[in-house]
């Protein structure tokens, strides 16, 4: 046989219909050359017993006349369909498991990896968002509602406000209300650790947010952060680097504070060992950003070397700052 039907699966809101999975038919040639073979072919098809129905083509032969073969073979319910293929009891039990009370968030919540699976196999392609993956991405890829993600920050200029209070302002704002804020300041500091968030000095012109690790997420919509002098502090360690590089992905005028040889050296009573590197080649860094990190991870100075930033001295950190106790 040389043509053949490509059949699917096909339902609407009114009626459910299923063509089989394809239908194999001959074309004029092989009607003439093979005729007791079509006809014995199409006797089976007429004579077996299942719950599907047939649709016939009218084909005029012009040795044969005219003839009725096969064209496709449709099951009409959800049902017959489930019944022909061995898994009605499963079907019904998925049903039921559907309709039964008690599933929750928290569901989902703990069954992301293998959700993502399935919703990628049976969802269109326009349904899924591509830009999104992984846990954190789960909501934003499928369209749920997700829970705003948060951005915690200080204002470290006492001369602007940014609330009606006075004193010292820890805020913390959804990303969308703080992508709408565009403080009149001119230079943000992002920091990872709570005590060096909280102890951060004050700055001109200055406002420290505190980050989370891996993921920006939360600042991504903040186009105003663009404009403004970007500093990260994170640890001097291969994390820490591998964490400024993601950062640039966003912002790629970010530039590293207080992670430079230099402040590695004057701190070695400090120093601790990195339970685990990052070893991956980091695209994002300037050369001399990389050549640290290129030292870390092949153990210049020792087995897994990293200097947490809470380490640092305040002193050293006000006079790279370029102010006085």
């Amino acid at each position: 046989m040389s043509e053949s039907l490509e059949l699917e699966f096909m339902t609407d809101d009114s009626l459910a219909g299923f063509r089989l999975q394809r239908l194999e038919v001959f074309n004029s040639r092989e009607l003439s050359e093979r005729f007791p073979e079509v006809r014995d072919w199409i006797a089976r098809i007429s004579a077996a017993s299942g719950p599907y129905r047939i649709e016939w083509r009218t084909v005029n032969h012009r040795i044969l006349g005219v003839n009725e073969i096969p064209a496709q073979i449709w099951i009409d319910s959800l049902e017959d369909a489930f019944r022909l293929i061995g898994r009605l009891r499963e079907a019904e039990r998925f049903a039921a498991l559907l309709a039964l009370a008690g599933v929750h968030t928290k569901f989902i919540e703990g069954h992301k990896a293998v959700l993502a699976e399935l919703l990628d196999l049976v969802l269109p392609e326009e349904a899924i968002n591509g830009a999104y993956g992984g846990a954190s991405g789960f909501c934003r890829r499928y369209g749920f509602l997700d829970k705003p993600s948060r951005v915690r920050f200080r204002g470290l200029d006492p001369a602007v406000r940014l609330l009606r209070t006075e004193g010292d302002h820890d805020i913390t704002l959804t990303e969308r209300s703080f992508a709408s804020l565009d403080p009149s300041l001119s230079t943000v500091f992002i920091t990872e650790n709570e005590i060096n968030f909280l102890a951060f000095p004050d700055v001109p012109g200055g406002m420290v947010l505190f980050g989370a690790g891996y993921g920006f997420d939360n600042l991504a919509g903040a186009d105003w952060l663009h404009q403004k002098k970007i500093h990260y502090w994170g640890d001097i360690d291969t994390h820490g680097f591998a964490i400024l590089n993601q950062l640039r992905g966003l912002f790629l005028h970010a530039r590293s504070f207080l992670m430079d040889q230099q402040t590695l050296l004057v701190h070695r009573s400090l120093w601790g060992m990195e339970p685990q590197q990052e070893t991956a080649d980091l695209a994002r860094l300037n050369d001399e950003e990389r050549d640290l990190y290129d030292q870390l991870r092949c153990h210049r100075w020792g087995d897994r070397v990293r200097l947490e930033q809470e380490r640092i001295g305040f002193d050293f950190l006000l006079d790279q700052l370029g102010l006085s106790r």
